[in-house]
């Protein structure tokens, strides 16, 4: 938990550094990120992008149409399927599918988040001379109302890159 909310927090950061960008990881320490996890009211918690829904369920049947819980479990806990939010909003998002919790995540914050909904200011992102924001892409619900495998899979790729270049001298 303490790893990942630094991680998260880190790469958010980074992010904001970059473009010029508000975030919560610049206005908190590092140290209360990852350590505020018991306050829910005013702590940073991780919120699953894939939740326990039915709906999102169906992604992950297998050729016998039972639930592959294993595979569920697995994609639910990559680091690209991720996020921070603050205080109670984890609470509200709760097992909404990604259509339901898609404002909660363009209004957290978090840049790591903003740049899943396509809601980060056009004029940081032009500004900006790092070639990885060409890399940014924004990701709408599909028309079950879901986030995608591959979407996770695509931001699971650009994490790295970020954690590349974060700790690359």
């Amino acid at each position: 938990g303490r790893f990942t909310n630094y991680v998260l927090a880190r790469v958010d950061r980074y992010l904001a550094d970059l473009l010029f960008e508000q975030s919560f990881a610049k206005q908190e320490s590092l140290f209360y990120i990852t350590h505020s996890g018991t306050r829910p009211a005013h702590g940073f918690h991780i919120e699953h992008m894939f939740a326990r829904n039915e709906k999102i369920y169906e992604q992950f049947k297998n050729d016998d149409g039972e639930i592959d819980e294993k595979l569920f479990n697995d994609e639910r806990n990559r680091i690209g399927a991720l996020i921070l939010l603050k205080g109670n909003e984890n609470i509200r998002a709760s097992n909404d599918i990604y259509i339901d919790k898609f404002s909660s995540y363009v209004n957290s914050g978090f840049i790591w988040n903003r740049i899943l909904t396509g809601s980060i200011n056009k004029s940081s992102l032009t500004s900006c001379a790092n070639p990885i924001v060409n890399e940014f892409k924004s990701y709408l619900p599909d028309s079950n109302g879901l986030l995608t495998i591959d979407a996770i899979n695509e931001r699971q790729e650009l994490f790295f890159r970020l954690i590349k270049e974060i700790y690359m001298f």
